[in-house]
């Protein structure tokens, strides 16, 4: 009887198979789409570490627990939060299940940046970590990485050539310098004492040391391919 009634409404019929087989089309799709999306996200987030690196942070009420590297306010002032310094790095890497550790200063703040002999500045954010550390995977298409003993020295990636008007000309521009421009009262720790400040309540000295410039060379000695994103 079924059988029959679906021979006598052939249209019917026909317009229900199409449904089904679009909807189970649209099922699967959307399933593989999915599926794609997620396997993409995840190969990308190992790319970059996201599943693998432990960012830890130093306490703001231990002394000297600044977050810069620059940073001269000295972090707390007293001496209750833990101090994140070389031994406790030292007391990470010993753990259990870490394959390496590293001091990290990252997006340290500079005015700009420019190769020595130009006059275009370019910005970019800086990172400082351990030269030795097996912490990031990264690549180098020209020159070579930085190590312990580099000071001064600095690597770039394959995506700011483009910034420097290198692009595709990585190799020309290792041993050039990076002028790296500090303005406004914040001095790198190398390098010349910054001045000290006058004794009391001085706001034309605080304003005159933020109209000063401090110019650092550095050489650059590597390019290493850009991450994902």
């Amino acid at each position: 009887m079924a059988f029959k009634n679906l021979i006598r409404q052939k249209a019917r019929t026909i317009l229900t198979i199409i449904a089904i087989v679009i909807g189970s089309l649209s099922v699967v799709l959307m399933l593989s789409l999915v599926i794609g999306a997620r396997s993409a996200l995840f190969s990308s987030m190992e790319e970059m570490g996201a599943l693998s690196l432990i960012t830890v942070t130093g306490d703001p009420n231990s002394a000297g627990g600044g977050r810069g590297l620059f940073d001269n306010s000295g972090g707390g002032d007293t001496t209750e939060g833990k101090k994140l310094d070389d031994e406790t790095v030292n007391k990470f890497k010993k753990m259990s299940n870490v394959f390496d550790a590293t001091p990290l200063a990252s997006n340290v703040w500079v005015k700009g940046m420019r190769l020595e002999g130009q006059d275009k500045k370019s910005w970019g954010n800086l990172t400082g970590y351990d030269p030795g550390t097996q912490v990031f995977k990264t690549t180098i298409t020209a020159g070579r990485a930085l190590n312990k003993n580099d000071l001064d020295k600095m690597v770039i990636s394959s995506d700011y050539l483009r910034e420097l008007d290198y692009a595709g000309k990585a190799d020309e521009i290792i041993g050039k310098k990076m002028i790296l421009i500090f303005e406004g009262g914040n001095y790198p720790d190398w390098g010349a004492d910054p001045p000290k400040p006058p004794m009391g309540d001085n706001k034309d000295w605080w304003e005159e040391q933020r109209k000063n410039k401090i110019e650092i060379p550095v050489e650059i000695v590597g390019v290493v391919e850009s991450g994902p994103g």
